[in-house]
């Protein structure tokens, strides 16, 4: 989990996470490292080691933004988690913020992971630590603060899917880091924007396959040159990124669109793209990659279509992309990023 010095956004909660994680762990007795090689190029939160233990046991810390996490990000994990202990020839734990029954558990172990923790698990162990515990119960209430509701339900559709472990759908033809490797091939500009658009459609599927229903290829005309836009359902889900979408802005439907510009894209591309959204409709939502950004313009006129129109547009660099590719890949959910990019764009709005 990278530090960052934005403790309220997705990575800063991460990493306050590992760290109450960390504490938790050495209230219990464990010896915790997070300096040591696995000779695969990276490597998890924690090797841990106590007296009496057999063997070390390598660790890795999840902390999502929705109790409904997509089964594919939580198999990236523990795949992820796999590799490390097959390295290191050691046990591996599992821990994240989420209620696992004991099905959830046994299904974990069954592709592998030796033990599994999730939040009833910490609170136990933080338990002999009251000034712990307040923190641990502080950080899992900021960082799930956009939960509905119904924990009850949440927990119960979030075990319908965690069944889908060991059976469900094929995996996508390209990982994320195969998807960077296609990307950083192309050039700037319209010699390559076919096959930019290309790979922002695959990158949007691979990301959001389980969060978006049919996605609709539209083709539009734009000084001589044709472009591509896609248009996708929402799934409804109890919560979320996608659902705060729905019940914060109305939104049914979202809008995506790809740039492949050499510069940042200026204010008119932003009044270009503003034009597709109908609140009224149930489609007031773009999310635009474009691969180098966007000029203090352009975020001038996303702030002003946010203000007087209620209409949302969340600009994406390729690094950003790039970013969301690799939090899937690792098992970590990549909407909680687009979370971040929300909560940027409202708080910049000027009273």
């Amino acid at each position: 989990m990278a530090v960052t010095t934005n403790l309220n956004n997705t990575q800063g909660f991460g990493k306050r996470f590992e760290q109450l994680c960390e504490r938790i762990l050495k209230t219990g007795g464990y010896q915790v490292s997070s300096q040591y090689e696995t000779g695969t190029g990276s490597r998890a939160d924690f090797l841990i080691s106590k007296p009496g233990m057999e063997t070390d046991v390598v660790v890795e810390v999840k902390l999502y933004r929705s109790l409904l996490v997509d089964p594919e990000v939580l198999r990236n994990a523990a795949r992820r988690l796999l590799e490390y202990k097959n390295a290191l020839r050691v046990k591996s734990l599992f821990i994240a913020n989420l209620v696992f029954s004991e099905t959830e558990i046994k299904l974990m172990k069954t592709i592998g992971i030796d033990e599994v923790w999730g939040v009833l698990d910490l609170g136990k162990r933080a338990a002999s630590d009251p000034k712990l515990a307040t923190e641990l119960a502080e950080l899992l209430q900021e960082a799930q603060s956009s939960l509905t509701s119904g924990v009850v339900e949440l927990q119960a559709s979030l075990r319908a899917q965690m069944h889908e472990f060991l059976v469900s759908r094929p995996p996508p033809k390209l990982s994320g880091e195969e998807l960077i490797e296609q990307f950083l091939k192309t050039k700037a500009g319209r010699e390559d924007a076919k096959r930019f658009e290309e790979l922002c459609y695959e990158a949007v599927k691979y990301l959001f396959r389980n969060d978006l229903g049919q996605i609709q290829v539209q083709r539009r005309i734009e000084e001589g040159f044709q472009y591509m836009d896609l248009i996708a359902r929402i799934i409804p889900k109890p919560n979320g990124f996608w659902s705060s979408l729905a019940q914060d802005f109305r939104c049914r439907y979202v809008v995506f669109e790809f740039k492949n510009y050499g510069d940042e894209i200026p204010q008119n591309q932003i009044y270009l793209t503003e034009k597709y959204l109908y609140p009224s409709a149930l489609r007031p939502v773009a999310i635009v990659i474009a691969r180098n950004g966007s000029d203090s313009g352009a975020k001038r006129a996303v702030v002003a279509a946010l203000r007087e129109s209620g209409k949302v547009l969340l600009v994406l660099t390729l690094n950003d992309l790039f970013e969301l590719l690799r939090a899937k890949d690792r098992g970590d959910e990549p909407a909680d990023l687009l979370v971040d990019q929300l909560n940027s764009l409202l708080t910049s709005m000027a009273p």
